[in-house]
């Protein structure tokens, strides 16, 4: 999985708040982990002065446990963030510029609030993002633009490794969007149209 942009994602401001609450967390949690550090200092076998050791972390250990539950969970029950949540298996169905060829596959979104992966396999190639970038629109409409390379299938001895890009739009009716490829024997480029199905293992 990689990272993208998003301009809903208000990453500063909940870098921030998570900072804050972990600095308050950290703060009324300390005398209780320093209780429990004396404790066990006490009579302590060697092997458990790791754990001692991560007890003191405070601050880091406690921003990391909320940035993984916000990054994993949290975010997708939020709004304003949450309508970017593209997880799932699409169905898709292209049209491409050249002999107005239909073409099906099955794309992949696997996302968290930081990072995303979309895959998109068909018969001849696989196509994995390597860059992308999520807009939110005022009007609910969500655009999702992505960078990929495409790996043909060994069989497929007329199709190159190549990439592309693609623009997809997500609303409440239709999932549409287009492809650019950039072979440089073969340029081309086409239409897509996606049917939401199962969800993904999610994160």
């Amino acid at each position: 999985m990689h990272e993208y942009i998003s301009n809903k994602s208000h990453r500063k401001t909940v870098i921030a708040i998570i900072a804050i609450i972990s600095l308050l967390l950290n703060s009324l949690l300390a005398p209780a982990v320093d209780f429990l550090i004396n404790k066990l200092s006490e009579n302590l076998h060697p092997y458990l002065y790791p754990f001692i050791i991560l007890l003191g972390v405070g601050f880091s250990l406690i921003f990391g446990i909320l940035f993984f539950l916000f990054d994993r969970l949290i975010w997708k029950i939020i709004p304003g963030i949450k309508m970017q949540n593209l997880n799932g298996i699409y169905q898709c169905v292209g049209v491409s510029s050249y002999e107005q060829k239909q073409w099906g596959g099955d794309l992949i979104i696997k996302q968290t609030w930081s990072k995303i992966l979309i895959k998109l396999s068909t018969e001849s190639s696989e196509s994995i993002s390597f860059m992308a970038k999520i807009s939110v629109e005022d009007d609910g409409e969500v655009i999702l633009n992505y960078c990929y390379n495409n790996c043909p299938n060994c069989s497929n001895k007329d199709l190159k490794k190549h990439e592309g890009t693609a623009d997809i739009r997500f609303t409440s009716k239709s999932i549409k969007g287009k492809y650019y490829n950039y072979p440089v024997d073969r340029p081309r480029h086409g239409e897509l149209t996606l049917i939401k199905g199962r969800k993904t293992n999610e994160f």
